[in-house]
């Protein structure tokens, strides 16, 4: 298979080629190549995301979302790995509940899922999980959505978890607070607290407020092994734009202040990635008061488009940092095996069409939930073709049809 005109980053530069594939490899790369296949007409190709923060809903709560129905979302937006978060039924707290978490990924899952095993027992903060007996299923550990808030427990979780190597990824989020500024910082400082005393790996998930950054910030300076994430909502929208419930997740959108926070974070090196968030609701759920609506966005299908509108396309970073923000940040951290696009190389990539902007539409999302706040927003940067091991995962039919060269 042929796709013509690709561009495509060569030594920190963009070149446009040809990529030829064969089988489950890229066999060739450069110009003129004949063949089957399609032409991309300049869109950049690159190896496809590492979401290292998503909600894939199964076991447990499949009228929200399940492994297949999130991750074909996720195939259409160009995420190919993706970390499941585990506020799940059963909790992935022990080999056993996790075993069904498992054997649904093998079953249903169209792209990379990597399964996270729960801090605690049950997510309830009072017992440590069998962490020993998971550690090696699991790509890290997390509370995620119920911070940790017994420091005494959270320190013997670090200890265990030093012992396996993993990396603990925390919502922080201080409790007596609400979801507020106060309570993302006090608890990002307590925690940076427990980690001088652990030294075990340590990951903050979608940190929002400019004073967290700066305690981060700080941690990393004094050599800390801390590493947290930005979401693409909240380099993009702040509380001003809320207007229903599909704005409303947790943490939530911040002042204009910490928009800029965050994004001054990517560019110095603070935030190391960028993570969707990825949490479907049922339409229902969504169309409550904004009181009692549950919080969560979607976000695979719209993680480059955002990021390339919001961050590329302004100036504020390059082609080669998106990679960075989106692919190799969690990459390196998690230490996850993918391909570069290179000869030999396994054929899995996206396309990604940089150069004209469309709106997000209702009737495109391919997850059960379609609780965006993007929904009507011109964008640019939507994908156009995933590729995974050779076979084609995802195509916009409207944008490419199959020719010969």
């Amino acid at each position: 298979m042929i796709f013509k005109n690709a561009m495509i980053l060569s030594d920190g530069k963009t070149k446009i080629a040809d990529i030829q594939t064969d089988g489950q490899k890229i066999v060739k790369i450069g110009e003129n190549l004949s063949g089957e296949g399609y032409d991309l007409k300049g869109a950049f190709v690159t190896g496809g995301a590492v979401d290292p923060h998503a909600h894939f809903r199964q076991p447990g709560y499949e009228a929200k979302e399940t492994i297949k129905t999130g991750s074909l979302s996720a195939a259409k937006g160009g995420v190919f790995t993706a970390f499941a978060m585990p506020n799940l039924n059963p909790v992935p707290d022990s080999e056993e509940n996790l075993q069904k978490e498992i054997e649904l990924i093998k079953k249903d899952a169209e792209i990379t899922v990597l399964p996270f095993g729960a801090v605690t027992k049950g997510q309830q903060g009072r017992q440590l999980a069998d962490i020993a007996s998971i550690a090696d299923k699991v790509v890290a550990f997390s509370d995620d959505g119920r911070c940790v808030n017994d420091t005494g427990l959270l320190l013997e979780a670090m200890q265990e978890v030093k012992k396996t190597g993993k990396i603990i990824c925390s919502h922080a989020e201080a409790a007596g607070y609400g979801d507020s500024e106060q309570a993302e910082y006090l608890a990002v400082e307590r925690e940076l607290n427990l980690v001088k005393k652990s030294k075990v790996k340590y990951h903050f998930c979608h940190l929002s407020t400019a004073e967290s950054f700066d305690l981060v910030r700080g941690a990393k300076a004094d050599g800390l092994d801390v590493t947290c994430e930005v979401t693409p909502h909240h380099i993009s929208l702040s509380a001003s734009d809320k207007t229903d419930a599909n704005f409303k997740m947790n943490p939530p959108l911040r002042q204009k202040k910490d928009v800029e926070a965050a994004r001054v974070a990517l560019l110095d090196g603070t935030a190391d990635m960028i993570a969707t968030d990825h949490a479907p609701h049922t339409e229902y759920e969504k169309s409550l008061p904004w009181d009692k609506a549950p919080y969560g966005i979607i976000g695979f299908e719209t993680l480059y488009p955002v990021v390339i509108t919001s961050l590329y396309k302004t100036g504020y970073i390059s082609l080669e940092s998106l990679v960075r923000f989106t692919r190799i940040g969690a990459k390196n951290r998690f230490g996850i095996q993918t391909g570069e696009i290179k000869e030999g190389e396994a054929a899995t990539f996206c396309a990604l069409d940089i150069q004209n902007k469309r709106p997000y539409k209702k009737s495109e999302i391919l997850s059960m939930g379609k609780n965006s706040p993007y929904i009507g927003m011109d964008l640019y940067g939507f994908n156009l073709l995933s590729v995974i091991n050779g076979k084609i995962k995802y195509i916009d039919t409207e944008a490419l049809c199959q020719t010969k060269f």
